[in-house]
């Protein structure tokens, strides 16, 4: 299953507006843009508040013949926790903050564990936790520098590119109207071993004890016929959520890495988490490269 995506919602522009946008635009720096987003999506000591988030609601893909229920876990500092199920399906991919794990259905029937590969676990150390890229940037040691404007769904946003510690390279894009995030990009590494570009869409934002959150993810990546969409239905702020849970679970009586949840139909699954809440976010994400050929994501 292709990583987790959004619904698309089409922009119309009146003609007012459109002979607007071809009007230059106030000069903003890249800081001020960041500034507005952070204060659009409920102000920088709002997100500090919040030290666990969680997401429930559905997945629509084309890979699997009904949605997906899905549970997304987020801890400070960057701890992830995605799980899906349908029908006898489950599967679960955790990051703990230092090492992440993921139990998919295995051919024989049952579920294999396994630890993430080297390009999962970089994705995962370099996601930013549950408030995304831009709030809190420069504490994160975030760059960002304003590239320039696109048209996204018809609507102009504004292009920041992004450079963590480490020098991994993103793009995130900001409308130029209510500042929220509308895009986000990332390079991944497929089962071929190429490297395609994974696009993730935040839509229809609603606020949320004050936070200003998308309710819709999608995901799609460069040469996929179809993309997938994750629904939020609840959002959780602050619940009590336990170490243990991210924790990969010991299986004292097992020698392998098989252990039986149930008959398993062979349905892709996503292969991340989508990007947490915003560009990313993350994540989870998850949100968000395919596991054959959200996201992100993403959703990390």
């Amino acid at each position: 299953m292709k990583r987790i995506l959004w619904l698309a919602i089409a922009g119309c522009v009146a003609a007012g507006a459109a002979a607007g946008e071809r009007s230059a635009p106030p000069a903003l720096t890249a800081e001020a843009i960041v500034a507005k987003n952070v204060e659009s999506r409920g102000g920088l000591e709002a997100w500090r508040k919040i030290d666990t988030m969680a997401w429930t609601g559905h997945i629509d893909t084309d890979k699997s013949p009904a949605a997906l229920q899905f549970l997304l876990e987020l801890k400070r500092p960057n701890k992830t926790r995605f799980e899906v199920k349908g029908q006898n399906l489950q599967t679960v991919r955790a990051f703990d903050g230092k090492n992440g794990w993921k139990l998919h259905p295995a051919k024989s029937g049952g579920a294999d564990i396994q630890p993430f590969d080297a390009d999962e676990l970089k994705y995962a150390q370099e996601t930013e936790g549950l408030d995304g890229l831009l709030i809190d940037a420069t504490s994160k040691g975030i760059k960002i520098e304003l590239e320039g404007t696109d048209q996204i769904e018809g609507h102009r946003a504004y292009r920041l590119r992004t450079t963590s510690r480490s020098g991994m390279v993103r793009h995130a894009w900001v409308d130029a109207k209510t500042f929220l995030d509308v895009k986000y990009e990332r390079e991944v590494r497929n089962r071929a071993g190429q490297i395609a570009t994974v696009s993730v869409f935040y839509r229809d934002f609603q606020v949320v004890q004050g936070l200003k959150l998308p309710m819709t993810i999608e995901t799609s990546s460069a040469g996929a016929k179809s993309s997938d969409k994750m629904v939020i239905e609840r959002v959780a702020l602050n619940p009590p959520l336990e170490e243990r849970m991210f924790a990969r679970p010991h299986l004292p009586h097992s020698k392998t890495k098989m252990v039986t949840v149930g008959e398993m139909p062979q349905v892709p699954l996503p292969r991340n988490p989508p990007a947490p809440p915003m560009s990313p976010v993350s994540p989870p994400a998850s949100t968000p490269a395919t596991d054959s050929p959200p996201g992100s994501a993403t959703p990390r």
